[in-house]
């Protein structure tokens, strides 16, 4: 009887053999796709920090173009406001300066330069021509891209001047 159990049991050890030989492929294989999961999750990781970084790099370049129009917005509505105030004063300048003129035009080619009411209107005409004239070569913006504020200073000076005559 021992006899033909030992082809059963040479089978059976080769069967073990081979199921030991397929286990261990299968440890094996086991933890390769271990390693490479672990390797993936690296890689992920390592993308995700990359694109969060691009991200915060983006977002920092966005405020910074953002809080630049945001100057400028506020740069053109002080100067809208600038212009408004400008056209203002320079049309009463140019008002009250064709009115000077004209008292000088009354004259009808009499003038008399040892007259003093002749004299102040020739020098009223002539401040209010050159308070106009300078307000108009003023440049708006400064070298620095700012509001001139030499333009300010003439403007409140004119509108002395103006406040003057009128008195």
């Amino acid at each position: 009887m021992p006899l033909p159990l030992i082809p059963a049991a040479f089978l059976l050890a080769g069967l073990m053999g081979y199921g030991a030989k397929k286990a261990y492929d299968g440890i094996d294989s086991m933890k390769d796709a271990k390693d490479l999961g672990e390797e993936a999750e690296a890689r992920h990781r390592d993308a995700v920090q990359r694109l969060d970084g691009a991200r915060e790099v983006l977002q920092q370049q966005l405020d910074a173009q953002v809080a630049s129009i945001d100057a400028a917005i506020a740069l053109l509505a002080r100067a809208c406001t600038r212009v408004e105030e400008l056209s203002g004063v320079l049309g009463a300048l140019d008002e009250r300066a064709g009115r000077a003129l004209d008292a000088l035009w009354a004259l009808g080619g009499r003038f008399d330069a040892e007259d003093d009411g002749h004299l102040a209107r020739f020098a009223t005409a002539m401040q209010l021509v050159k308070a106009q004239s300078e307000l108009m070569r003023m440049p708006l913006f400064a070298d620095g891209g700012d509001l001139n504020t030499q333009l300010e200073t003439l403007l409140e000076q004119s509108r002395g001047l103006l406040q003057r005559e009128t008195s």
